[in-house]
């Protein structure tokens, strides 16, 4: 983490909903053990595709052709 703020904010999050605090490096173990099946079966158990919206903000130029891969999807 890059600051002691940081860590800080880390660990009070982690007491509140946890009850105890994570190391970052199990947390970051945790997180590099998934593959990308792993996290399309869970997106396809728990998202709803005919129910997700997106929002793109920004000063952007429309860009036909990225706009219409985006909404293939």
């Amino acid at each position: 983490m890059d600051n002691t703020q940081s860590v800080a904010s880390w660990n009070a999050q982690q007491e509140l909903f946890n009850n105890h605090i994570d190391s970052e490096n199990l947390i970051r173990k945790l997180i590099e053990r998934n593959n990308q099946t792993n996290l399309q079966r869970v997106a396809t158990e728990y998202l709803n595709m005919s129910n997700l919206n997106l929002s793109i903000v920004g000063d952007i130029d429309c860009n036909e052709a990225i706009l219409d891969k985006i909404t293939e999807i």
